[in-house]
C-alpha cells in the first residue's frame, strides 16, 4: 500500500492508493503517519493540493476502483463527478439523475465513497437545503468544503 498526506491545521487528508488504483482519500484527525509514495498518490496529492489552494485542478486522470460496489452505489458514486464546482444538488435531484426515486438509497451509498472530494459527495445536500451527513473523522467538513468552493468562485479562481 502506497500511502501520501496533505497536512493542514485542523486535519490530515490521507491518499491510499496500490499499484493499480486509488484506494481512498480520507479525511482524518491522525497526526502521526508516514508517507509511502507511488505515481497514484503523487498525481492524487498534487491534484489536491491545487484544489485546496483554488487554482485549476483535474481529478479525472486519476485511476478509481469501484468494482466492490453493486451497481447502484457505482451510479451513485460516478454520478457525483457530473456536480459543477462549488454547486450542489439535493439526495432526491440525485436519485432523479440515475433515474431512481430512492433516494434514501442515495445517502447510503454516498456513506461508502472512499474517494472524499476526489468524488464530490460533499456537494450533496437535503431538500431542506441544510447538510446531511458527511462520512468523516474531522466535524464540519462539509461545511467546509462547499465554503472553500464557494470562496474559491468568489475570488474569481474558477
Amino acid at each position: 500500500m502506497y500511502i501520501e498526506i496533505i497536512k493542514f491545521k485542523n486535519f490530515i487528508v490521507l491518499i491510499k492508493a496500490n499499484d493499480e488504483y486509488l484506494i481512498s482519500v480520507d479525511v482524518t484527525n491522525l497526526a502521526t503517519l508516514k508517507e509511502k509514495p507511488n505515481q497514484i498518490t503523487s498525481l492524487a496529492k498534487s491534484e489536491l493540493l491545487k484544489y485546496f489552494k483554488g487554482k485549476d485542478f483535474d481529478f479525472t486522470n486519476i485511476k478509481l476502483n469501484l468494482d466492490n460496489f453493486s451497481a447502484f452505489t457505482k451510479e451513485v458514486l460516478n454520478e457525483l463527478k457530473n456536480i459543477p464546482y462549488a454547486n450542489t444538488i439535493t439526495y432526491k435531484e440525485l436519485a432523479y439523475r440515475i433515474n431512481s426515486k430512492a433516494y434514501r438509497a442515495v445517502g447510503t451509498a454516498l456513506s461508502k465513497n472512499p474517494y472524499l472530494i476526489i468524488l464530490p459527495c460533499h456537494r450533496v445536500i437535503r431538500s431542506d437545503e441544510s447538510l446531511g451527513r458527511f462520512t468523516c473523522e474531522v466535524s464540519n467538513m462539509k461545511e467546509f468544503l462547499n465554503k472553500h468552493e464557494k470562496n474559491n468562485i468568489k475570488s474569481n479562481n474558477f
